[in-house]
């Protein structure tokens, strides 16, 4: 404890700043709970233009970071004395990127037959075979194609992109108590998008039309090592459409008036498919079983709207949006359910 610190004035300055744990002495008699937190991020960013210098770029980024949550319970004595904690809840997590090819992952994962030593040789095999090569996320954009004969005669701008995005978690926990355990190891990987195109057209009735279709395909791996060892693999594809029209400026005579009108037209379409898969290790012949595939779904969305701005003194905004969820390959846990939403939005501003 810091000796220039009065008790009866309650925690010292070092301690309200966070430069040491021991708070003082407190209330006599006191159950409480003592919260520490921190988190750590780094991030690096680069990038190239290569082959192409005006108009191929990719950008790499490293993200790694490092928090923790702890817990501590004290009870303190007569003299408000807090002593050694009666309980300790800890979790720490780190993440970091990592690059995965894919494939079958059971297979590059331990196969053990000792409880004992189970968790920890399936958390190695785990990080040592799958996550064990640091690589950056990373997104491609080229721009200049539209003055490619198929792009030219519509189109004022087209971008293509891809990227590459993924990230490593790895989660323990500690109670004070037992050693310090691997709770959960995480990667998430893929494609986002894995093409995506964006074109500008050339002006359509003096409006400005322009238009997106995107393609991802993601996979998230759960790994929970302890007791009852699973690993769980969604792996989600995302086809999206995205339009819009804007023609701003044009003049519809009113009550004698001639005001500035702005209409814009949106449309989007997704279709998100998510296949759950859960493998669940069995010691006892020691092998990852697959269990029946578990709320495997499609989504699609459709949504258009329509604004009218008239002026800047009355918005008018009319909207549809339907929406079905169905179950993917004769899934009988998820029932097939659709909904329907409407609406008209008025603004009225008067000066």
């Amino acid at each position: 404890m810091n000796p220039s610190a009065k008790d009866g004035y309650g925690p010292s300055r070092t301690y309200q700043l966070g430069w040491e744990t021991d708070p003082g002495q407190r209330v006599p008699n006191l159950q409480f709970t003592d919260m520490h937190n921190f988190n750590n991020i780094w991030t690096f960013n680069t990038f190239i233009t290569p082959i192409f210098p005006n108009n191929l770029k990719i950008n790499f980024t490293y993200k790694t970071s490092n928090s923790s949550n702890k817990q501590l319970s004290y009870t303190t004595d007569s003299l408000g004395t807090m002593g050694f904690p009666t309980a300790t809840n800890e979790t720490r997590i780190i993440t970091r990127p990592s690059f995965f090819a894919g494939g079958d992952i059971v297979n590059d994962l331990a196969h053990p037959f000792v409880q004992s030593t189970m968790a920890q040789e399936i958390a190695d095999s785990f990080e040592g075979n799958i996550v064990s090569f640091p690589f950056p996320s990373w997104t491609l954009n080229l721009t200049g194609v539209e003055k490619f004969d198929m792009f030219s005669g519509f189109a004022n701008s087209v971008t293509i992109e891809t990227g590459y995005n993924t990230e490593y978690k790895k989660a323990f926990y500690y109670d004070g108590r037992n050693p310090e355990i691997v709770n959960s190891m995480n990667l998430t990987t893929g494609f986002n998008p894995l093409f995506g195109i964006n074109i500008n057209f050339k002006p359509i009735s003096d409006g400005a039309l322009t238009a997106s279709v995107k393609l991802s395909k993601t996979n998230n791996y759960l790994l929970e090592p302890n007791n009852a060892p699973r690993i769980t693999n969604t792996a989600t594809s995302d086809f999206s459409i995205n339009a819009s029209y804007t023609k701003s400026g044009f003049k519809i005579p009113l009550f004698g008036l001639a005001l500035d009108n702005n209409l814009t037209i949106g449309f989007s379409y997704t279709s998100t498919v998510n296949e759950p898969t859960i493998y669940n290790y069995t010691i006892g012949n020691g092998s990852w079983e697959q269990t029946a595939q578990a709320g495997a779904t499609k989504t699609t969305s459709v949504n258009p709207s329509i604004q009218y701005n008239l002026s800047s003194s009355v918005i008018l905004q009319v909207f549809y949006k339907y929406t079905k969820t169905a179950p993917v390959g004769g899934n009988a846990l998820v029932v097939t359910r659709t909904s329907n939403e409407a609406g008209l939005n008025i603004k009225l501003q008067i000066q």
